[in-house]
């Protein structure tokens, strides 16, 4: 499903159709930018971060590309991961939480790791996950239905 032109000139989600992301047949074609928030790396998530923008796209299905977390034990049969805006993004200390969601495969769907950027579709929540340091690690949660 591609984006409407008019949402990617103005970089407002709001001007999506009241169809997009209200199942998993229509999931809404979302981007990184749209969950940009002003989160400095290594701090932790308040609730008050969460931006406007980040704000329409959750609590909807979506459609996001990225790359899947190098550092996972597991390389077959993998249902949950963390999805990193660029495949050079540190997942932990030294990165920026907002650019990472946790992904949990629904049912019996699993994958293999793969350097390749993927495509995930789920239903995007807001539940931060805190590391060993005390800090944010991620912000945003998926519950994945489909993974390309």
């Amino acid at each position: 499903m591609a984006v409407s032109s008019e949402r990617q000139q103005s970089g407002n989600s709001a001007s999506l159709s009241a169809e997009e992301g209200t199942s998993p047949e229509r999931p809404l074609e979302i981007t990184w930018e749209d969950l940009d928030l002003p989160l400095p790396v290594d701090s932790t998530y308040e609730s008050w971060m969460l931006s406007s923008r980040a704000k329409a796209v959750l609590d909807r299905y979506v459609r996001i590309s990225g790359y899947m977390y190098a550092g996972i034990a597991q390389k077959d049969a993998i249902r949950t991961f963390p999805l990193l805006r660029d495949k050079d993004c540190p997942f932990g200390p030294g990165g920026h939480a907002h650019h990472a969601i946790e992904v949990n495969l629904q049912g019996k769907l699993r994958t293999a790791y793969t350097d390749a950027p993927v495509a995930v579709e789920g239903f995007l929540t807001v539940a931060p996950f805190t590391g060993t340091d005390g800090k944010t690690w991620s912000v945003y949660h998926l519950e994945g239905t489909r993974i390309q």
